[in-house]
């Protein structure tokens, strides 16, 4: 519902915008793993060439790379 994350998408604008409200998009998964199974996590998937796993760095709920 685009209602529920408008407020954390401020000043993402355009085509990248477009792209986080279209249904088509092959895009992000977004997965959440406690920390004590983080390690865990990142070395399985590492090896299944998943892309890219990043570490939360701010107080941002949703970051968007391109």
């Amino acid at each position: 519902n685009w209602n529920a994350y408008q407020s954390i998408t401020e000043g993402i604008s355009g085509e990248s915008l477009l792209l986080l409200c279209d249904p088509q998009t092959s895009g992000g998964l977004l997965v959440a793993v406690s920390e004590s199974e983080a390690e865990k996590f990142s070395s399985t998937y590492q090896l299944s060439a998943i892309g890219k796993i990043i570490r939360n760095t701010s107080e941002k709920r949703l970051i968007i790379l391109p």
